[in-house]
């Protein structure tokens, strides 16, 4: 084995190796291959690559609203490398017939699942080799756990760029301390610098073609190896970088020429959404300086939240300043570039939401970041394991939501839809209706038997572990008794829903509504929300969201009218009555007067 690849020995290696096949298993039986926006947008491109054999997406462009219109034709808006990516997966849905279904599917398993499982391995690498001492295996691989346990999991499964980008994020850091161990120590092993060089370059190249706001990883990364290179006298090595940084950059700008003009334009620059358009021209294409809400919403709330979503970075920051004694750089890098994209995050403009997704989608490609201090502790202490493993089994339980449910806008409506109804498979719930598209407003419609197939499959993922850890009798004990305890807990909550399921969605939707409507504000989300609360008889909160509604807009008559009926004030519904411009408004305050 070579030390400068971080393979230290077999047992090593074979580690790796089982690490890779336990996200792999967990992956693809959880993988949720959707027709939504942001996966047919990817889709548009690849079907027009292979069926079309060109970059315009005329034929598919119906199918997403995420797309650029320039010269009549319509083009992908996003970076195109997930698109790219998936050529191979669906031409291979092509070739045995042309199902798109089936294309959606394998290349969710080709572009989500597989760089996902990749990512994995490459931090357990990576852990092996970003000290100079590498931390105790058991530490190593509670590391690469607290990968698992953020939103970085969930979001492997699906047709998204997350994984790639997280990906390529990672074997770009694995390439590069290897480089470093190898010129600084060459007598370590027979590692070839240069080799390592071309393919930081390449992954660097590669993670900007998956997601532009990636850019500052890839010139930060840059910027490390070019300057270990000229510090070590090498500067031919730098060649060895550009050579591949060349392959994904040169076919980045000749998308770029050959659909918006200039290798420097991208498809955010001839949006064909007015809206999207609209937002882009705000501040600084699209950002500006964060507000409080913004900070708060994607630090600490449970929308878009990077701690709700990924507590094991807290460990990440607790031990910095014990880790920054052994590896400041180290340090100072994964701390900066994971505080440098939380804020980039906060400051766009109203786009920090990042549509549907499961949690700070926008953060995912540097939650490895912030979890590089960890890498740094020779001899972690016992207050960092208990740190470790309290955010661990918080973060897997959470994870356990987005992997089980369907993703709802925010956590706290998650939880009680499993509350509500128990865990869905989301695969599961394809297979049993063959329908990949999404609705954010229903349930699955076969809930029984998608609960059972997502127990089975939950079954099987357990045992696949046990397999691949090699548990002994008390190990595969463990493994029944979790799977019983899953069971127990998936279906007390399905059999009292037993009967009363149709009231019980219109309840939850509106409570998933009101929890939306905190975390998002505006005037129309705030009188909806106001006359939601209402309906849920929960006066205190319909007078919150209309005081908040009236100060985005003072003179809106059905936020007074809300205001006035959660307040019981008989006199400002009078003054409705007889001044309310809006036929509607005055027919509910009629209602309301009881005439």
């Amino acid at each position: 084995m070579q030390p400068g690849d971080g393979l230290l020995d077999a047992e090593d290696a074979q580690l790796e190796r089982r690490v890779f096949a336990t996200a792999l298993v967990l992956l693809v039986t959880c993988a949720w291959p959707f027709v939504g926006d942001i996966p047919s947008r990817y889709l548009a491109l690849t079907r027009a690559l292979v069926e079309e054999r060109g970059c315009a997406i005329d034929s598919f462009h119906a199918d997403t609203p995420d797309k650029a219109r320039r010269g009549g034709h319509y083009y992908l808006a996003a970076a195109p490398g997930p698109a790219f990516a998936a050529v191979p997966a669906y031409g291979v849905a092509w070739l045995l017939g042309g199902s798109v279904i089936l294309g959606l599917v394998l290349a969710t398993l080709w572009v989500g699942v597989l760089p996902g499982a990749l990512a994995f391995r490459g931090f357990y690498r990576l852990s092996g080799i970003a000290a100079r001492a590498p931390p105790p295996t058991p530490w190593r691989l509670g590391c690469v756990l607290a990968l698992g346990a953020t939103c970085v999991t969930p979001l492997a499964t699906v047709l998204y760029a997350s994984a790639l980008s997280v990906a390529c994020t990672v074997w770009a850091a694995v390439h590069a301390c290897a480089y470093r161990r190898a010129v600084c120590d060459p007598a370590e092993g027979a590692s070839d610098p240069r080799r390592h060089m071309a393919w930081a370059g390449f992954l660097l190249a590669a993670l900007v073609t998956c997601e532009y706001s990636a850019a500052p990883i890839a010139l930060v990364g840059a910027g490390v190896l070019t300057a270990w290179a000229l510090r070590a006298s090498r500067p031919a090595d730098l060649a060895a970088f550009a050579a591949g940084v060349a392959g994904p950059a040169l076919i980045l700008a000749a998308y770029h020429t050959a659909c918006f003009g200039a290798p420097w334009r991208t498809g955010y620059g001839f949006h064909a959404n007015p809206g999207f358009a609209e937002l882009l021209a705000k501040g600084v294409k699209g950002y500006q300086l964060p507000s409080l809400h913004t900070l708060y919403e994607t630090s600490l709330g449970s929308a878009r939240g990077l701690l709700p979503f990924a507590p094991p970075v807290l460990v990440g920051v607790l031990v910095a300043p014990r880790a920054w004694k052994r590896e400041p750089r180290l340090v100072l890098l994964g701390l900066g570039l994971g505080g440098g994209y939380w804020l980039l995050n906060a400051m766009r403009v109203s786009d920090w939401y990042a549509g549907f997704s499961w949690g700070p989608r926008y953060q995912a490609h540097a939650v490895a970041c912030w979890l590089l201090p960890l890498l740094a502790l020779r001899e972690p202490p016992r207050w960092a394991w208990r740190a470790l493993c309290g955010c661990v089994a918080l973060g897997g339980a959470v994870t356990a939501l987005g992997l089980g449910i369907r993703w709802r806008s925010t956590l706290d409506a998650s939880l009680l839809e499993v509350a509500t109804f128990g865990f869905q498979c989301k695969l599961s719930t394809l297979a049993l209706t063959g329908d990949p598209y999404y609705y954010p407003a229903e349930l699955p419609s076969h809930t029984g038997a998608a609960l059972l197939l997502g127990l089975l499959a939950a079954g099987l993922v357990l045992a696949a572990w046990g397999g691949i850890w090699r548990a002994g009798k008390r190990g595969w004990l463990t493994l029944a008794g979790c799977w019983l305890a899953l069971a127990v807990l998936a279906l007390i909550p399905w059999s009292r829903s037993m009967g009363r399921g149709q009231a019980l969605r219109r309840d939850l939707l509106d409570r998933e509504f009101l929890s939306f409507a905190v975390h998002y504000p505006g005037y129309a989300n705030d009188v909806r929300a106001a006359e939601v609360s209402l309906a849920l008889k929960r006066p205190h909160d319909a007078e919150w969201f209309a005081r908040r509604a009236l100060e985005a807009d003072a003179q809106g008559e059905l936020a007074r009218l809300w205001l006035a009926v959660a307040t019981d004030d008989r006199a400002a519904l009078e003054r409705l009555a007889r001044g309310a411009q809006d036929a509607q408004v005055r027919a509910r305050v009629s209602g309301a007067l009881g005439r």
